[in-house]
């Protein structure tokens, strides 16, 4: 009768982890981010996976320090701006390259920054984007988009010195490699 009993217990268990597993059900107390952002199961690899993803499980999230936090924050105003600051070249000269490619790519960026402070519960103060410099010429503008890039860059490096967290420093990387060797390239041959 024990062994049925607990043959029964082990089954039970089984099949309600099973159903918390299809259904994707994650405790709201241990995250905040979208259950479909935990990525592939028990260490497998996903290589489709978008930047800002992470490659293990949302259970037992650990926070970001305040330094990693006010990190993030830096980066998302960062790209929020770069991405203003390329719509607004955009705006004065029309649908020139290599801007209306580069400030998606800035959106993409955004996000991705987004999802990983939805995912640690990282509070986003208002956006507000930064006024637009007066430029002269489109060359002026790529000789701004040249020094924009190698600042991010910069940043990058920064925060990345400050983050334990594997996949925050996936995405810096990833987006500082974007940024230089990307957009800094086109930048540097708009000029």
């Amino acid at each position: 009768m024990l062994k049925k009993s607990l043959f029964t217990i082990v089954i039970v268990s089984f099949l309600s982890a099973a159903v918390m597993g299809i259904t994707g059900i994650v405790n709201p107390s241990t995250v905040s981010a979208n259950a479909l952002e935990r990525g592939p199961r028990g260490g497998q690899t996903d290589n489709t996976q978008t930047w800002g993803q992470t490659s293990g499980t949302s259970f037992g999230l650990t926070p970001l320090s305040e330094e990693e936090a006010e990190g993030l924050i830096r980066a998302i105003y960062e790209e929020f701006n770069a991405q203003n600051t390329y719509q607004a070249v955009i705006d004065q000269f029309g649908a020139v390259t290599p801007f209306v490619q580069i400030a998606n790519s800035e959106q993409n960026h955004l996000n991705a920054l987004l999802r990983q402070a939805d995912k640690y519960g990282v509070v986003v103060p208002e956006l507000i984007p930064t006024a637009a410099p007066e430029l002269n010429t489109l060359q002026d503008a790529c000789a701004l988009g040249v020094a924009a890039e190698i600042a991010d860059a910069d940043l990058y490096d920064e925060l990345m010195a400050d983050v334990t967290h594997t996949d925050l420093i996936q995405v810096y990387s990833r987006l500082q490699t974007a940024s230089l060797e990307s957009h800094l390239p086109q930048f540097e041959l708009c000029q």
